[in-house]
């Protein structure tokens, strides 16, 4: 059926008369049911569940049986994807925590063999602080090992470039973007497929995306901002520690409290530079504003024809409209596989 038969004709009140494409656009929205704060999980079985009546053509598109595939293929990548990319930071952060107790351990270690004729108490406590400082080291190295062999962060991506080329490759089959086609779908009384194809896509993958683009890259943004704040008053402790060793020599037990205070800042400053850059903050922050922008710019330049063309029928500019904004998705996920190492000195 043409969605030219769902145009309202123009009244004799004088009302203003809503565009063909405008007017399709709504009622195709409207028949994808009441928005939900589930939309952003990939669901097409409950999607169709959702649909009316009149939108018996999507249903049956996303009821056939290579959309359960491919569901289930995103379903077991982006289950993998977490798995990994839990194991990754949680020994990454391993690393780093081990790491700096270890590093300023051993730097108290070092400041209390100054000591001339230190007591048994001393002397045990001493060497309590060095065996911790070595089960530390050895812990680092082997986080290292398990990094290296496990490979947590490669299968992350792997698993994760799986999962997004699989949803992308969803939306372009229910939309009919692929080589996998139907046939009878559309009944005589049903609403038009294509401005059903193409409301589908902008609720469940554009304005989706867009969503987790802006509020995920704002608190990557957000968490950046407090590293930055935690490393300037780690550098003012550490240059104040510094000023006070300077003044106080000869003055006793202050200068082996400021040397330590010199001593740990810099430490503590190379950890949180470690954490920012195992959770990818500053780097994710500034891509997902990137690529906020433009999906915006596409749904903004390109949005208004594709529903024009679905209301007459015409599927090019629907099928150019997905294809550029998956091409922005594609493009960011594309930076996953730019080389990475692990641990502490990962950008991951």
């Amino acid at each position: 059926m043409d969605a030219r038969n769902h145009e309202r004709s123009a009244n004799e009140t004088g009302e203003p008369v809503v565009s063909t494409g405008e007017e399709v656009s709504v009622n195709a929205a409207d028949l994808l049911g009441a928005e939900s704060a589930d939309d952003w999980k990939l669901e097409p079985t409950e999607h169709a569940a959702r649909l009316k009546p009149e939108a018996v053509a999507l249903k049956r598109v996303l009821e056939m049986e290579f959309i359960k595939e491919i569901i289930d293929r995103y379903d077991r990548a982006d289950k993998a994807a977490a798995e990994q990319q839990s194991r990754y930071k949680k020994f990454g952060r391993s690393e780093i925590y081990l790491g700096t107790v270890a590093a300023i351990l051993g730097a108290i270690v070092l400041s209390m063999a100054d000591l001339a004729d230190p007591n048994p108490s001393y002397s045990y406590f001493r060497d309590f602080l060095l065996l911790i400082q070595i089960i530390c080291a050895a812990g680092v190295v082997g986080v290292k090992y398990l990094l290296q062999h496990q490979q947590p962060f490669v299968k992350w991506n792997e698993s994760r470039s799986m999962a997004e080329t699989a949803r992308i490759e969803l939306f372009e089959t229910v939309c009919g973007l692929t080589e996998r086609k139907w046939e009878n779908v559309q009944s005589e009384v049903g609403f038009p497929l294509l401005p059903l194809q193409l409301e589908y896509f902008v609720r469940y993958q554009l304005d989706v995306q867009l969503i987790y683009y802006d509020k995920r890259g704002e608190q990557h943004r957000k968490a950046a901002r407090r590293y930055v704040s935690f490393g300037a008053a780690v550098t003012f402790i550490a240059a104040l520690a510094a000023a006070l060793v300077g003044v106080s020599q000869g003055i006793g037990d202050s200068v082996s409290i400021a040397s330590m205070a010199a001593l740990a800042a810099p430490i503590l400053m190379t950890a949180q530079t470690n954490l920012s850059r195992l959770n990818q903050d500053e780097r994710n922050g500034a891509r997902y504003e990137i690529t906020y922008a433009h999906l915006k710019k596409v749904r903004g330049e390109m949005l208004d024809d594709a529903r024009s063309g679905a209301a007459v029928g015409h599927a090019a500019p629907v099928h150019a409209f997905i294809r550029a904004v998956d091409r922005v998705i594609s493009v960011e996920h594309s930076q996953w596989q730019a080389p990475e190492t692990s641990g502490a000195t990962a950008t991951a």
